[in-house]
């Protein structure tokens, strides 16, 4: 796993990955790093057009890689759906252990079981406060509603993954 120091170089790089000019951020990466490789290439100052292509960004490696491809995505708006986010990325969002805790039991319904017929949503981020209060800590809850401010979070996705899994009889 990255340290914080190596997370906060990789999230810098990503973003100079991302951007549209070849200004480097402090501990980023633009063009001519990339082209002092071997082989060169060049920096793709735009958005991702695939997960995989985080493979080719300073600092990712295969491992990096490997624990990020689940959490991310490259279809939807970028914000982080408060409804379907993982463990991990409700913990990215910055949420306590009880607080992602309180998420989960507020997601699973009476029966404390996710994925069953009693699941809860929340209707809208504007509702954070009074759907979340008996499960979420008042410390998460103000994080939440920063993010939802900010427009980080959501009630809604527009984009989905399913995954089949299949079998030869």
């Amino acid at each position: 796993a990255a340290s914080g120091e190596d997370a906060a170089e990789i999230a810098a790089a990503i973003e100079d990955w991302r951007d549209e000019d070849d200004r480097q951020r402090p501990r980023g990466a633009e063009g001519f790093y990339y082209r002092s490789l071997s082989p060169p290439y060049e920096c793709k100052d735009g958005p991702f057009e695939n997960v995989e292509e985080l493979l080719l960004v300073r600092g990712v490696s295969s491992d990096i890689y490997h624990l990020l491809e689940p959490h991310v995505t490259v279809y939807g708006s970028g914000q982080v759906n408060l409804n379907t986010a993982t463990r991990t990325v409700l913990e990215a969002l910055g949420l306590s252990q009880a607080g992602v805790e309180g998420m989960r039991s507020f997601r699973a319904g009476e029966d404390d079981l996710e994925q069953t017929g009693d699941d809860r949503q929340l209707v809208s981020v504007s509702e954070l406060e009074s759907q979340l209060k008996p499960y979420v800590p008042v410390e998460d809850l103000a994080r939440l509603a920063q993010l939802a401010t900010a427009g980080f979070v959501s009630a809604r996705s527009t984009a989905f993954r399913v995954v089949i899994h299949a079998r030869t009889a």
